[in-house]
Order: C-alpha cells, then sequence, then structure tokens
C-alpha cells in the first residue's frame, strides 16, 4: 500500500491462503482400467505421461492379451486454434474386447499408481482433457481405425521393466573409470534375464518366476498362470509331525524348488532331514529320520519313486511312498567318495 486506500506493488513478499471452490461434473465414465499399453513408437505420449511423474513401464516378452480396443467413430475440433492447438473437442468411440499379441517394447502404464487416475484420464481418448485434446494422438485418431492406446481390463502377470527415461535425465557421454567400477557405479547395460526354470512334460510350458510367485508359462502366447496353490501344499506339509505353519508356509511360497521329473512333487533337505511334499498337497512325508546325520547331493530317481543321497561318504536311496531307506554303498570314507565328485590332483 503506498497510500491508505490505494494498492500497489511492494518489495515484501508474503503467502495469502485462498478458499479454493471447485465442481465438476461428469458427462462420460468408464471403469478404470488394470493398465493401459501402446505402441513404443508413440514416444510423445511416453514422455509426456513421464514428464507428469506416472511410472511407465515396457514389455520384455511378447505376449498375447485380452484387451479392450477403441474404435473411432466421429471426431469434432475446435473452429480456431486455443493456445497454439487446434484441440479435439469431442471423441465418439466404439468398444470391443479381443485377444491381441502384444510385441516386446510395448508400453505398458499401469494405474494401481499414485498418479493412476491421472494416467487414466490422460490417455481415455473421450477425456474432456486428456492427451487426444491437446493433439498428442492426432496421427492416429483416424474415424474407422483403432485407436492405437488398449485397456486392459483385469489383472495380468507380465514381464516388463521401467522404460527408457526422459532424454533431459538420462546425461549426457561420460568416460567409465577403473573407479567406477570398484565403486558400483559402472553402467547396467545386461538387464536382467528372464531366467525360465525348464520345461513342461507338454512341451508347450515352460516354468518361470513372475512377481515372486512361480508361473507356468505357455510358450507360445506368454499367457501364464501360478504353477501351484501354496495353501494347498502347505496344508499337505503341516500333515508331517513338527511342522509348524510358518515352516510349512515358507517352503510351500519359494519360487525355486527341487522337483521331480514330472513336476509332481517337491523335495527339500531341512534340519538335518529330508521331506516330500506334492504340488496338491494331497501327500507329505518325512523321507529320513536321522538329524545328526549329514545328508546331501539329494535328488530325485528318473521315474521320481525314489530320492537318492549321499551320506558318510556313501550312496543311500529311499522309497518317497514308503519312506524305506536303502545303502547302496558301504566301503565309503578316506580316499572312497560315492555318489560324490572329488578333485583328481
Amino acid at each position: 500500500m503506498d497510500e491508505p486506500g490505494r494498492s500497489g506493488p511492494t518489495e515484501t513478499k508474503r503467502d495469502y491462503e485462498a478458499r479454493h471452490v471447485g465442481r465438476s461434473v461428469p458427462t462420460e465414465s468408464v471403469a478404470r482400467a488394470f493398465a493401459y499399453a501402446f505402441p513404443a513408437s508413440l514416444a510423445n505420449v511416453k514422455e509426456k505421461l513421464q514428464q507428469h511423474g506416472i511410472a511407465v513401464e515396457e514389455l520384455r516378452e511378447d505376449r498375447e492379451m485380452s484387451v479392450e480396443v477403441y474404435r473411432v467413430e466421429d471426431v469434432r475440433r475446435a473452429d480456431r486454434p486455443f493456445m497454439k492447438h487446434v484441440t479435439v473437442n469431442e471423441v465418439s468411440v466404439t468398444v470391443r474386447e479381443e485377444k491381441r499379441r502384444l510385441p516386446a517394447g510395448t508400453i505398458l502404464v499401469r494405474t494401481a499408481q499414485p498418479l493412476g487416475t491421472l494416467a487414466s484420464y490422460l490417455l481415455e481418448p473421450q477425456s474432456a482433457d486428456g492427451l487426444v485434446t491437446w493433439n498428442f494422438l492426432d496421427d492416429d485418431l483416424i474415424v474407422g481405425r483403432d485407436f492405437p492406446v488398449l485397456r486392459l481390463t483385469s489383472p495380468v502377470v507380465v514381464e516388463s521393466g521401467p522404460a527408457a527415461g526422459l532424454p533431459q535425465d538420462r546425461g549426457g557421454p561420460r568416460e567409465v573409470t577403473f573407479a567406477d567400477v570398484l565403486a558400483g557405479r559402472e553402467p547396467q547395460l545386461r538387464g536382467s534375464a528372464a531366467a525360465p526354470q525348464g520345461w513342461l512334460e507338454d512341451g508347450e510350458h515352460y516354468l518361470q518366476v513372475r512377481e515372486n510367485r512361480l508361473h507356468k508359462v505357455n510358450a507360445a502366447s506368454g499367457e501364464s498362470t501360478p504353477f501351484h496353490d501354496p495353501q494347498k501344499m502347505a496344508a499337505g506339509l503341516m500333515k508331517i509331525e513338527g511342522f509348524t505353519e510358518d515352516k510349512a508356509k515358507n517352503l510351500a511360497e519359494a519360487t525355486r524348488f527341487t522337483m521331480d521329473a514330472a513336476r509332481r512333487g517337491a523335495l527339500w533337505n531341512r534340519d538335518g532331514d529330508l521331506y516330500y511334499a506334492t504340488f496338491d498337497g494331497e501327500f507329505a512325508a518325512r523321507l529320513t529320520k536321522t538329524p545328526d546325520r549329514r545328508e546331501e547331493l539329494a535328488d530325485f530317481s528318473p521315474d521320481g519313486r525314489q530320492v537318492s543321497f549321499v551320506s558318510g561318504q556313501n550312496l543311500f536311496v529311499v522309497d518317497v511312498a514308503t519312506q524305506t531307506e536303502r545303502q547302496l554303498t558301504t566301503d565309503g570314507g578316506g580316499l572312497i567318495y560315492n555318489g560324490k565328485a572329488d578333485w583328481v590332483y
């Protein structure tokens, strides 16, 4: 205030509290999707989402998925430019469900993240102030064609990783020195391996850990389902005397097992003894009862009916169904190793 009753600029900065009253009424609504997917060629869309702080991923595998597809039926644009944009004022679409094979590199945006609602608003074609409005998808907004952003309506387990960051955040070229390597600052160019654990007997599925759980994956489509029900397996293990609920749950929820060839059951060496359980929880047993004896190199016979192991440099087998143990060698000890290799100099 320069003079009483007159306002004017001053050099003093102040914060003012103001009450904001806002109200919006939806004219169109859609069910929240699990995720959105679009081609990697839409780099401008990916980067705009990242600029808003939205987490963006990319598929690491070709994958067949059930998706919702919008078909553009009508597009209405503004009569004159606004903020250097001829905005899209209205889009009419129809929706259908179908299966599509999405290639590795496809961009994936999950809605289960702090800014998931914003991501939905920006990517839906009928949003009043989304990316379509501001011409980010003009080249693909063609009447009679499919909208390039697909909706994944149901949760799905996929192999994905973070998409490349914004150009301004990547930094320029720099020299990598031995000091960087020794300090653990070397650039990671190798990624992480998908690491399948082996094929199932049908020759069509393989095992792989996805989202901290062992899955059965269809090699042709990429579709995956949990390999087993840990609760059922844990219930089977709890039938063994001395097994607590926590111990059974810990073993059943593992992501790597010593399995028989048919993938029906698994073997554990715990607390000095061998244990077995089927994945369906129907059968479980303590195979050995010699906690003071060391048992090593335990593995299944080809038919899965017996388990071999080495103890005291001798070879043993135990029947899975009856837990009957047989010692196959008796000359182990000293320089004699049965069932176990050693160095020869």
